[in-house]
Order: C-alpha cells, then structure tokens, then sequence
C-alpha cells in the first residue's frame, strides 16, 4: 500500500461504510479513498463484479472533490449528440479533459469501436499530460487474475484499452480489485421479505 494511506478508519466522512464481503479488503479500499479525496493525484482503477462497491465509493470520492461522473455510453451519446448541433464535440471532449475529477464508470462494458477508444484516450492522455486526477471503474478483471491464464480472454482490462492507456495507468495507477456478493441480490432479498411480510399483516 502507498505511504500516503491514512490510518485505518471504518466510517469515513466521505460517507462509505463498511458493510459486507472482506471487511480487510474494504478498509483497505476506504483509506485510498479518504486520502485521494483529500488530495486527488494520479488514477483510481476499480475493478470487480456488479454490486460490490465500486461506483458508490467512486461517488462518495467525487461528492468531496467535486467533479463529474458519467458512464461510457453516456459519453458515447454525447459526442453523438454534438453531430445534430445540439452542442460541440470539442466542448464534450473539454469538459472531461478540464473537469476538476473525472469518474469514468462501465469501462469495457461494450466490446469498444474505434470511436470509443479513441475519445477514452484522447482524454486520459489529456488528463495525464496536465496531471488532473481520473477515477476508471469496471467490470473487467486484469490478465494476471484472468481464469484463463496468462493468454488472457476477452474480459481482460488489457484487451480492451490500447498500449498507451495501460502505460499511463501503470505510471500512477492504483488498481483495487473489489471482490465480494452483489449488495443489491442481498437488498432484493430484504426488499421481497419485507413485501411478503407487510402482506401476511395485512
């Protein structure tokens, strides 16, 4: 772990708590946040299945530092949107270079065109160059966890993203690999008992 990681905490005043899955981890996880929050520098990389975390920690982050957080289709339509006139592509392309913090959310989760890759590394290149810090989150895993082994498979991080991308993560990149169950099947379950109870009183 980096020097600059604060002492442990459970409860921070970014408003995350440690709930469910490997508390160790998670504290882990909530001290890199907390100091990045503090002083936002260089990349977050969060990875891991659904529910585990990873956006609701992102957003505690970026709720402190101030910033903007969209997901990739988000953006995808936006430059779209800017062919119709309804706005300019330079001016999207702007505002996720210059933002303050930049939360970029379901990295990976299209098999990515060329459109796509090249906005994502225009902007992280751009982001990089003015030391600006970015927070990536996605469902990937990295090759050197991938089930398949070292050839990797189509969900890898590294098959996705270009060369230059993972170089400038692998410069001041922290990668934190979230594991644990999906909280919303857990909060279904209370949800629907919760229902079913309500009605047995009825």
């Amino acid at each position: 772990m980096p020097d600059r990681i604060p002492h442990e905490t459970n409860v921070l005043c970014i408003g995350y708590t440690v709930r469910h899955g490997n508390r160790a981890l998670q504290k882990r996880f909530l001290k890199i946040a907390e100091n990045y929050a503090a002083a936002p520098n260089g990349k977050l990389v969060m990875l891991g299945n659904n529910g585990t975390g990873k956006t609701h920690l992102a957003v505690s982050v970026l709720k402190q530092t101030g910033g903007i957080i969209y997901t990739v289709f988000e953006i995808n339509v936006k430059i779209r949107q800017s062919y119709n006139g309804t706005s300019k592509e330079w001016e999207v392309l702007q505002e996720l270079c210059e933002t303050k913090l930049l939360v970029i959310d379901e990295i990976g989760r299209t098999k990515g065109s060329d459109f796509e890759l090249n906005w994502i590394s225009h902007v992280i290149n751009k982001r990089h160059e003015n030391m600006l810090p970015l927070i990536l989150i996605s469902n990937r895993h990295l090759s050197s966890d991938c089930p398949l082994g070292k050839e990797g498979c189509p969900n890898c991080l590294e098959k996705y993203f270009d060369n230059d991308v993972i170089s400038r993560l692998i410069e001041d990149g922290i990668v934190m690999k979230f594991t644990g169950d999906d909280y919303r099947k857990k909060a279904g379950e209370v949800f629907r008992r919760m229902v079913k109870a309500g009605g047995a009183n009825e």
